[in-house]
Formats: C-alpha cells, sequence, structure tokens
C-alpha cells in the first residue's frame, strides 16, 4: 500500500516493483505536465509583452516575471 503524508511517499512491505513502476510514470507524467503549463505560460507572457511593445530589458523583470508564473 502507498500513502501520501507529510509530504512524501510512504510505501509498505507488499510494495513491488510494479507499484514502483507505476508511481514512476505517474511522477513523470505530472512533471510533463508542470513544464508544459510553464512552457505556455511563458508563451502567452511573450505574446503579452509583443501585444503591449512592453520591453524587457533587465534581466531582474524578466526573472521576477518567470517567477510568478512558475509559482502559480
Amino acid at each position: 500500500m502507498i500513502k501520501y503524508e507529510y509530504n512524501t511517499l510512504v510505501l509498505d512491505a507488499t510494495h513491488n516493483k510494479q507499484d514502483q513502476a507505476a508511481v514512476n510514470k505517474f511522477v513523470e507524467q505530472v512533471a510533463i505536465q508542470e513544464r508544459q503549463r510553464i512552457l505556455t505560460e511563458l508563451e502567452q507572457l511573450e505574446q503579452r509583452l509583443d501585444q503591449t511593445r512592453t520591453p524587457v530589458f533587465d534581466h531582474k523583470n524578466m526573472f521576477e516575471m518567470v517567477r510568478k508564473l512558475v509559482a502559480k
């Protein structure tokens, strides 16, 4: 049995290789979805900046925008 407690997965003695493969597949899928979400948000930000002709000259401003997107 697998439990989610205290931000970790807790596995009991019946955990086997098939269970681990399923967990790994799930984790990989969630990571792919999160990467896609971030890329989509960055593309939307870029489009907004292009439409409003807002220059992003300093790197601190750009990193702050990215941090806000990732923190959602």
